[in-house]
């Protein structure tokens, strides 16, 4: 038995074509894909990019990481993430003035 342990895209929401794929791909009559409990799970609303939350991004992008362009998307980790930063400051910087202006502003 193997178990399959991959984040799936927040935009790929029909999964049964999913696991079609995933059997076409392994092609192997041993082998069975059994949906997780998950499947039927549906995604959640898209974020708005006029709030201030999104502003609050990329005035912390512009200070932080100024050759970066804020895109309106969401990547999320697995147990496979890497810190790329050669300091974890800069990411938490960017946290800590993407966060501020906005509770600030409660």
């Amino acid at each position: 038995m193997a178990l399959g342990d991959y984040s799936r895209h927040p935009w790929f929401v029909h999964m049964p074509k999913f696991y079609d794929w995933l059997k076409q791909l392994i092609n192997d009559p041993a082998v069975e894909v059994v949906p997780n409990r998950a499947q039927g799970r549906e995604p959640g609303a898209p974020s708005r990019i006029d709030t201030p939350m999104f502003r609050a991004f990329e005035a912390a992008q512009r200070a932080v990481f100024p050759d970066a362009i804020t895109l309106p998307s969401m990547l999320a980790h697995g147990d496979d993430e890497r810190l790329k930063e050669a300091s974890p400051y800069k990411e938490v910087e960017f946290i800590w003035r993407s966060v501020l202006p906005v509770v600030a502003a409660q």
